[in-house]
């Protein structure tokens, strides 16, 4: 988004919780956009509500991606993607929740066109926000907000599985150094949880898709990486 703003030379201001890692904030400024910071204790719900705050008081336009419907309808350009690599074959998706905007539009756009198709959310084993309604801190940035969003429909996934902050981490480095691949820790978690379903009975032998949606330079001063 910041990107998007810089070409189009519109004013970005982001607001977010200020535990949020450092990456994360100097890319957006290095964008050009401006970063507003609220307590860390008050999660991603502080932030939300100084951005209303200065939605209202600013007249500014507030994109609230745990809100706007534009979010799950533009994975339907996701959904293309995945069934002309994988047409009828894939048996299930592994997605991690933080908007839910992936994962709702993922299950609109592809349970029609893949028989069968199973769609797994994963969680914080330390915030079961999904399962249990009960949310907290954690420690898979990007995920599992102490609320559930508006952008995320409950009726998508068929299946919930609950990742340790301990797995995610593992898997994160292991796709780094065993796979090249330097993604963040919501994509280790959307990994931890598609090794976990790849052992029930109902997946093997079958083609799974765990969607990785972040990139791991957002974390190198996190103990992800440290």
């Amino acid at each position: 988004l910041a990107m998007v703003a810089a070409v189009k030379g519109y004013r970005a201001i982001f607001v977010m919780a200020e535990d949020m890692s450092e990456e994360r904030k100097q890319i957006l400024v290095a964008y050009g956009a401006e970063l507003v910071l609220t307590p860390a204790n008050e999660g991603t719900v502080g932030a939300i509500e100084e951005a209303r705050r200065l939605e209202a008081s600013e007249g500014y336009f507030f994109v609230g991606q745990h809100f706007n419907p534009a979010n799950p309808a533009a994975h339907e350009q996701t959904a293309d993607e995945i069934f002309e690599d994988f047409g009828e074959q894939l048996h299930a998706v592994i997605c991690t929740t933080g908007t839910g905007g992936t994962i709702s539009g993922l299950s609109t756009f592809l349970r029609g066109r893949i028989p069968g198709l199973r769609i797994v959310a994963t969680e914080p084993a330390d915030a079961p926000i999904l399962s249990t309604g009960i949310g907290g801190k954690h420690k898979i940035m990007g995920t599992a907000p102490s609320f559930i969003p508006e952008t995320l429909d409950q009726s998508a996934y068929d299946e919930i599985i609950a990742v340790t902050a301990e797995a995610a981490y593992d898997s994160a480095r292991q796709l780094a150094q065993k796979e090249g691949m330097f993604c963040g820790i919501s994509c280790g978690a959307a990994v931890a949880g598609m090794l976990t379903y790849a052992r029930c009975e109902a997946a093997r032998g079958k083609e799974l898709l765990a969607i990785l949606p972040d990139t791991g330079e957002r974390y190198l001063s996190t103990d992800l990486w440290t």
